[in-house]
């Protein structure tokens, strides 16, 4: 009897750490997962700042022709007064 009960006990024991290790595999999973996911949005970002900065020189430069324009202009008028 004694030893059908350590046979029970020990399918128990290696059930419950079956368990824990699938819990365990499960989890490394997920934050492999997670980390690729943080990986690629990374990858995203860095091209979402390097577009906006892109735009914000673009912007920069059209202003400054802008400016030149009003400028020319204001000459314009003052010579004309």
């Amino acid at each position: 009897m004694q030893f059908v009960e350590m046979i029970g006990a020990t399918v128990a024991l290696l059930t419950m750490a079956g368990g824990v290790v699938l819990i365990y595999v499960a989890h490394e999973r997920k934050m492999a997962i997670n980390k690729a996911e943080i990986d690629y949005l990374r990858v995203d970002l860095i091209k979402v700042e390097k577009r906006v900065q892109d735009l914000e020189d673009k912007l920069v430069i059209k202003v400054d022709k802008i400016m030149d324009k009003l400028k020319e202009i204001e000459i314009k008028i003052a010579e004309k007064h």
